[in-house]
């Protein structure tokens, strides 16, 4: 055998009868639905691979078995002849294709795997072979994987993905509820998610708005309701709309105040309001007396 385990008569009977099996099943993979047919090849590909150092391995156990039982019976040996060589790992790794270097790290840890206790020995390998058949079952799968998902269980996008569309293309509003009544959201769903995600004005703009005359105050509250603050809040929030002129500019009112009395007489600056720009200032938020 490969694995360099010698089997009796018995266990390459089954051996064989096992492959064999196999190849028939590998024959009859066109009566398979196309979209399995690959991983049901696959599948049965790497089972022809395995089944020897798997058959190996239970050999290796037996024959500590039988070498326990012998050892506390009347001598009188087990009816199967099983002789396992020290380093029948060597080929088993090599065949699934372990570089040299990990080949000789794993079989230099063997020896003392091999002396623990029997029913553990047969572990470390099994668990390399779930391990290396989980990675290539996840490779070759990918494809029918993707087929199979394409066919039976296509994403559904988000209604985070897809609401938007609606506004920048009404024409396809239908195809977007479609999309999210697939998703399994119902009629009421998708309108309450619709609303929410109307565009709202920011607070600024809401500002801007009101003092420009284009939202009264009873709108300007209903705008800012939008944005969640309460009534208590909204008077609150709008004490800070109007505009006070900035420090440099208090600083040189009361300076020219103080400093230039007989040029602001001579001048007649504080006799007459510019009143010509009022409409603008008042836009801004700025009141008359400033």
């Amino acid at each position: 055998d490969k694995s360099g385990v010698r089997l009796s008569d018995s266990y390459i009977e089954e051996r064989d009868r096992i492959l064999n099996d196999l190849e028939a099943q590998i024959a009859r993979a066109e009566e398979v639905p196309w979209a399995l047919r690959g991983l049901y090849r696959v599948g049965l590909s790497i089972a022809k691979i395995i089944v020897p150092p798997i058959l190996g391995m239970f050999a290796s156990t037996a024959k500590d078995v039988k070498e326990g039982i012998d050892a506390v019976t009347t001598g009188e040996a087990l009816k199967i002849e099983i002789k396992r060589d020290d380093d029948w790992w060597m080929p088993v790794l090599k065949q699934f294709g372990f570089p040299d270097s990990t080949v000789k790290a794993i079989a230099s840890i063997m020896p003392e795997i091999q002396t623990g206790p029997v029913m553990l020995r047969p572990l470390p390998g099994i668990l390399m072979m779930v391990g290396l058949l989980g990675r290539l079952g996840a490779i070759v799968s990918g494809e029918p994987a993707k087929d199979l998902m394409r066919r039976y269980h296509p994403n559904v996008p988000s209604p985070g993905e897809i609401l938007r569309t609606s506004f920048i293309d009404p024409s396809r509003h239908e195809a977007v509820v479609k999309a999210l009544q697939q998703g399994g959201y119902t009629a009421d769903d998708i309108e309450l998610m619709y609303v929410a995600n109307y565009a709202l004005y920011s607070e600024e703009h809401i500002r801007a708005l009101y003092f420009r005359g284009a939202l009264t105050e009873e709108q300007a509250n209903n705008r800012l309701s939008e944005q969640g603050y309460t009534s208590t809040r909204i008077e609150e929030l709008k004490q800070g709309w109007k505009v006070i002129p900035g420090i440099q500019d208090l600083v040189m009112m009361q300076a020219k105040e103080a400093f230039e009395p007989a040029l602001i007489s001579k001048y007649g600056l504080g006799a007459e309001e510019p009143t010509d720009i009022y409409e603008w200032t008042r836009k801004l938020g700025l009141s008359d007396e400033w």
